[in-house]
């Protein structure tokens, strides 16, 4: 990338431009939970929430940037689920998994989302845990994000875009765009649970071909 940013007078445009509308509105996603009004979640903490006062670098803000723009685009599709609480540091593996565990349980019992299973483990096999449904989870998108101008934006087709996933992996805290970017470019979706917010949203490439 710095290669590139060096060489490539478009690319830079664009990865600047990228950063600034990332930056200068707080931008963010906008979350409809059931029975409650809007919650807006900065983005930069879904795909960039560094640990503790970690500086961020320049190529992680372009890395969180350029996903911004997917989202924009309607490209990067999200649901969200809310939760009991927020979640725990990765040490405390019984207090996360009971994070889930209730979530499970609580959904399924009001016939809610077909949840499968889930499981936290703190950071082995790839990822801090997952959550697997019955079905592909994100179904009728109609998300919208704050755009550069603050203002939302809708970017979905009328009848809604439906995602493909059932198995997300799931990233818990501090989580940066190259585990991101690993997920989704891997398996098309990830989950994120960031620090300080009782919602796991649901990321997945429309794009991407999930092999049955």
């Amino acid at each position: 990338m710095n290669q590139q940013l060096k060489n490539d007078k478009e690319y830079r445009k664009y990865a600047f431009d990228a950063v600034d509308i990332l930056l200068e509105n707080n931008a963010s996603i906008i979350i409809d939970l059931e029975g409650a009004k809007k919650v807006m979640v900065p983005f930069i903490d879904i795909y960039c929430q560094t640990f503790r006062d970690d500086l961020v670098s320049f190529e992680d803000l372009v890395l969180t940037g350029f996903a911004w723009q997917r989202v924009y685009r309607g490209e990067l599709i999200y649901r969200c689920i809310q939760v009991k609480e927020p979640p725990h540091a990765d040490s405390e593996i019984e207090l996360n998994r009971e994070i889930l565990l209730d979530m499970v349980s609580h959904y399924n019992k009001r016939g809610m989302y077909g949840l499968k299973s889930a499981d936290f483990f703190g950071g082995k096999d790839g990822a801090d845990g997952y959550i697997e449904f019955e079905k592909p989870f994100i179904t009728g998108y109609r998300g919208y994000p704050l755009g550069d101008d603050g203002v939302p934006v809708a970017n979905y087709p009328k009848e809604g875009i439906n995602g493909q996933s059932k198995y997300f992996p799931l990233e818990v805290g501090y989580c940066m765009p190259d585990q991101m970017g690993y997920h989704l470019g891997m398996s098309g979706c990830v989950a994120r649970f960031p620090y300080d917010i009782d919602v796991i949203i649901f990321l997945e490439d429309k794009n991407h071909i999930v092999f049955k």
